[in-house]
């Protein structure tokens, strides 16, 4: 039975928990500097030709690319929590905008609800595997699988960008849960699905020594 939680939980360090390469997130804060750098240059040197609205956008975005590189809240906290977890029970899933960097002193009260998380135990994950995920820019290969989940679970904890709205089987959904981003959607799917085997040939083991 799948359950809620108000907030990350400490699986030990036994656990799987994907996040990007440290040296990824770095290249990120470096590229985000250096925009940051060129746009202000700019604007510094076009300010008297450039429209009101120009001017806007170069005073917003310059501070809003200089936060993401040097916030623990901008790019680092790709590299520093994880995108999901899994243990012998199953998988965890936090807020699908969990990950989305907020702005504005009043951003901790009104992302709350942001903290929770998702247990789903292995007897309600099946068929996973490497897909092709719809987006609003096409595709993008990404990590999937079946889900026995309500609606409002699948709304709140996975991605909008669903495989197949369609229902696989009584109670169960296609949902996207890893983009193509590092570590590689193939790399997660296979670790997953060597847990998940685990999983199920310790559960049989279990049952068949109760019926001896």
């Amino acid at each position: 039975m799948n359950k809620r939680l108000p907030e990350m939980p400490d699986l030990g360090s036994e656990a799987y928990a994907p996040q990007m390469p440290v040296w990824f997130t770095h290249l990120l804060r470096l590229i985000s500097i250096l925009f940051a750098i060129a746009l202000g240059w700019f604007g510094l040197h076009e300010w008297g030709s450039l429209p009101v609205w120009v001017q806007i956008l170069v005073c917003i975005l310059s501070p809003v690319f200089l936060f993401s590189a040097f916030s623990s809240r901008g790019w680092a906290v790709y590299s520093t929590t994880p995108f999901f977890l899994a243990d012998h029970l199953g998988m965890y899933f936090k807020h699908k905008d969990a990950l989305t960097t907020h702005l504005g002193k009043n951003a901790d009260v009104k992302n709350l609800q942001r903290k929770s998380w998702l247990f789903v135990p292995w007897e309600n994950i099946s068929n996973i595997r490497v897909a092709q995920l719809m987006t609003s820019d096409g595709t993008a290969e990404g990590a999937a699988f079946d889900v026995k989940a309500n609606a409002e679970e699948v709304a709140e904890f996975f991605i909008d960008d669903l495989i197949e709205k369609q229902t696989m089987q009584p109670g169960m959904v296609a949902v996207g849960f890893y983009k193509n981003i590092p570590p590689a959607p193939q790399k997660v799917a296979s670790v997953l699905q060597e847990m998940a085997a685990r999983y199920k040939k310790s559960a049989l083991s279990a049952k068949y020594e109760r019926t001896r």
